[in-house]
């Protein structure tokens, strides 16, 4: 016989049976699609089961959750959280040391934590405080370039130089269209109708985006106009500078 321990509070409550009845089981995983998330979770499961018999969990699994949430702002919450209790369970069983009792507590701390609603709003400070300490490793000062590739292609253009800049610009686009995605999630949340200024900014970003995208589309043969790749960084580089200086104002706003 097999006591499923996976499925919710009411479930994990199980595990108060003893292991010499039943043998305790989590269950099937749920299914998760994005890898990225995937190991997100599972990383953080592993990390919580290191916890296990600390008064420190139940702290731990809510920060976690922030954390999670922060990053992957539009994930199916209810898939995620079933995921990440499937990896604490699993981790937890494997575990030899522990006592019965203590993964019986483990668990059932857990699944009482989870069973409560996350702080939407300490949710948002935290995607606000990753979008901030993301873009200050893009942006130093008002009208630096974004790429660091692009200062070379445009003193000496070349096919090998333009894939540089394609590629260092790819990576520093999906930065910032993460950053923005989070931050955007959670204006409502955090600035009610002061909102205004981040929503505009949020949209001249996509739109800079949009460009970028068809730039870096264009045929490398002919070469793109150096002065027009020039002019985009500095102009797309100054809305970045922006967007960084209203996030910090606004995290100083949402801390008071």
């Amino acid at each position: 016989m097999r006591t499923t321990l996976i499925a919710g509070t009411t479930l994990f409550a199980a595990v108060a049976v003893s292991s010499a009845l039943a043998q305790p089981s989590c269950g099937d995983p749920p299914r998760v699609d994005d890898l990225q998330l995937k190991g997100e979770l599972d990383g953080k499961a592993r990390f919580l089961s290191s916890f296990l018999g600390d008064s420190s969990l139940s702290g731990k699994v809510e920060a976690s959750r922030i954390d999670v949430l922060s990053q992957y702002p539009n994930a199916d919450q209810v898939r995620s959280n079933a995921y990440l209790q499937y990896m604490f369970c699993s981790f937890v069983l494997s575990d030899q040391r522990p006592s019965w009792a203590e993964k019986s507590n483990a668990l059932m701390v857990f699944a009482s934590t989870m069973s409560h609603p996350v702080d939407k709003r300490q949710v948002a400070i935290t995607a606000v405080d990753k979008a901030v300490a993301d873009l200050n490793r893009i942006v130093v000062d008002k009208g630096n370039y974004l790429f660091p590739d692009i200062g070379r292609y445009t003193a000496h253009p070349s096919a090998a130089a333009w894939n540089d800049v394609i590629a260092d610009a790819k990576r520093q686009l999906r930065i910032v269209e993460n950053a923005v995605d989070s931050v955007e999630v959670y204006d409502a949340t955090l600035v009610s109708n002061e909102g205004g200024t981040l929503s505009r900014l949020h949209k001249d970003l996509r739109q800079r985006g949009s460009q970028l995208r068809s730039l870096l589309d264009t045929p490398s043969d002919p070469l793109p106009n150096t002065a027009l790749v020039e002019r985009w960084s500095q102009d797309y580089g100054n809305l970045i500078f922006e967007l960084q200086q209203e996030l910090l104002q606004l995290r100083n706003r949402v801390r008071t």
